[in-house]
Parts: structure tokens; C-alpha cells; sequence
């Protein structure tokens, strides 16, 4: 099993303006490092930083979601 340890300042990945952690949800960086990401109930508390890690996992190719995030 992989851990990915996510830097909530990494400027180098395009996130979607959509796609942001939940304020009053604190713990994301704990849901990451169990895997919780794949749980949709986790996911929409923590969009911005599961989707951070999966682009480092190669599970999302950045160029392609940040193409059509442009073209929508």
C-alpha cells in the first residue's frame, strides 16, 4: 500500500476551483495517508486533497483534467 504525504501549498498541480477541502473538516491529510479517498462521504470533504494525491499516484493525468477543466 501506498502513502502519499500531500502539501496542501503544492502550486505545481492545477486543482479545479471546485474542488477544495472542506473548512470545517481538518483532517484531510489523515484521510489521504489511509486511503479514504476512493469513499465518496471523505472525497467531498477533502476534494483538493485527495485529488492532490491521486495525481501524484498517477491515478488522474494532470494535463487531461486540467484540458478539460479549460474546455468546460
Amino acid at each position: 500500500m501506498e502513502v502519499f504525504n500531500v502539501s496542501f501549498f503544492n502550486l505545481d498541480i492545477y486543482v479545479p476551483n471546485e474542488c477544495q477541502d472542506s473548512p470545517s473538516f481538518t483532517n484531510c491529510e489523515l484521510i489521504v495517508s489511509s486511503n479514504y479517498c476512493s469513499n465518496s462521504f471523505y472525497n467531498k470533504f477533502c476534494c483538493r486533497s485527495c485529488y492532490i494525491a491521486d495525481v501524484k499516484a498517477g491515478r488522474i493525468r494532470e494535463a487531461a483534467a486540467a484540458a478539460a477543466a479549460a474546455a468546460a
